[in-house]
């Protein structure tokens, strides 16, 4: 597909498959989807009549084999680097381009730069006084498939 537009294109994955790109197994949408042709990629006319959502309102499962499908229906696994993450995006005014600099040491420099950081996917605990002492579980939306304690960094 990158070629029929005349562009290349790298996607960086920081996790190590793309199954663990929607990694919240209970989640669903909150939107009735099951006539709608909502959440699908509109681009492809053809596969927006012939692939429907199974239940009015999708869960992660379908959500997953729905991206699972259009990586398979365009062959776009190959141009995707799993356990990469971006570390630094500039850009250069110059040469109207982007330097992002991966975690892997590699520098990539092109034209576009999309960004879907995940706002939720890491842990990020408020600066609360004390919380460092709770002798309780603390919950964080980054973690995921199940209700993990958290690891103390000392």
């Amino acid at each position: 597909m990158p070629e029929a537009l005349g562009t290349g294109t790298d996607t960086l994955v920081r996790c190590r498959t793309p199954n663990h790109t929607v990694s919240f197994p209970r989640a669903s949408c909150a939107t009735e989807t099951h006539m709608l042709k909502v959440y699908r990629y509109s681009w492809d006319k053809e596969d927006l009549i012939q692939y429907h959502w199974k239940d009015h309102y999708v869960k992660q499962p379908e959500v997953l084999a729905y991206l699972q499908h259009v990586v398979e229906r365009y062959d776009l696994r190959k141009y995707m680097q799993f356990n990469t993450e971006l570390e630094q995006a500039q850009y250069d005014e110059t040469k109207n381009v982007w330097r992002v600099e991966c975690s892997t040491g590699d520098t990539i420099t092109a034209r576009y730069l999309i960004t879907a950081l995940g706002l939720l996917s890491k842990t990020n605990y408020p600066d609360i006084p004390g919380i460092e002492a709770f002798q309780g579980e603390l919950y964080h939306t980054g973690w995921v498939a199940a209700i993990y304690p958290r690891v103390s960094s000392h």
